[in-house]
């Protein structure tokens, strides 16, 4: 991963801790509010559960506005590794 992406995970990890959750719990949340995504596909590893991730996912609530401006953040990530 490039420098960027890894710039937009440490935005998005933040947001979530300001939060109090994951940012694992985030990124599923803010899936599972994007028009575009018909289906997310989660398995549990030994270090990372995921039905726990899934149930706080669940109880977060992103605005468009939020779910706009962290889209944008990878976004820009993606156009930098691109370029």
């Amino acid at each position: 991963m490039s420098d960027a992406v890894h710039d937009a995970l440490d935005r998005l990890r933040t947001v979530a801790e300001d939060r109090g959750t994951t940012t694992g719990a985030l990124a599923l949340a803010w899936l599972m509010g994007r028009p575009d995504v018909a289906a997310i596909t989660t398995a549990p590893s030994r270090t990372s559960p995921h039905l726990p991730l899934l149930a706080e996912a669940v109880s977060q609530r992103i605005s468009s506005e939020e779910a706009g401006t962290w889209a944008s953040w990878f976004r820009d990530a993606a156009a930098e590794s691109d370029s």
